[in-house]
């Protein structure tokens, strides 16, 4: 028997969002804090530990919603809006500490504007499976995801003179042309047919 609700476990899911959005403004003060606070070493491993909690909170929401039929309009608002909220912000964090290039950073960035917008289109006019999840949107997110990591950790040596900047630089990179190869797919994939029914 297990020990909560049905009613506690279906609200663990939004739960876990909220405290994924409150996570962001602590990632960012422990940055603005390192000056005179911490060390750039510590800052990147609290930093890093925050990221951490943030990307398994992601996932286990995810799971327990599937598993639990815990689903919710308010999750399924919040819980894309914390993850690109999450991304957007170390992005831009990246740029201001100069460990990601400002164009990869805005590509990535705009991407995630159109493509919002354009569910929202698409789902206003009835064809929002054209437009759900694909597999290069789950790769590119990976990349993206694994970038931060990446770049969060800094520099940290791994072999040869390679530091975690680049290999961060690198997936940033590979979720960049991702990005745009997946957004242009979408595209394909809604424009197929007509969008608007003939009067």
């Amino acid at each position: 028997m297990s020990i909560l609700s049905a009613d506690a476990i279906k609200r663990i899911p939004n739960i876990l969002t909220v405290g994924r959005i409150a996570l962001v403004p602590i990632i960012v003060a422990i940055f603005y804090l390192t000056p005179g606070t911490f060390s750039t070493e510590t800052a990147n491993n609290l930093a890093l530990a925050a990221f951490f909690i943030a990307a398994i909170s992601d996932y286990l929401d995810g799971h327990i919603a599937r598993k639990y039929n815990a689903h919710s309009e308010f999750g399924a608002t919040f819980d894309p809006i914390a993850d690109k909220l999450l991304v957007t912000v170390m992005l831009l964090l990246f740029v201001k500490l100069a460990r990601a290039d400002l164009v990869l950073v805005t590509l990535l960035i705009s991407r995630e504007i159109i493509m919002s917008g354009f569910r929202e289109w698409m789902s206003k006019v009835g064809k929002a499976a054209a437009v759900k999840v694909s597999n290069l949107g789950k790769y590119k997110t990976t990349a993206q995801m694994l970038a931060i990591g990446f770049l969060v950790a800094n520099r940290y040596e791994l072999m040869d003179g390679y530091t975690t900047y680049h290999v961060g630089n690198f997936l940033l990179v590979i979720a960049a042309i991702l990005s745009l190869v997946s957004l242009l797919d979408y595209f394909h994939k809604a424009f197929q047919k007509p969008l608007l029914n003939k009067a």
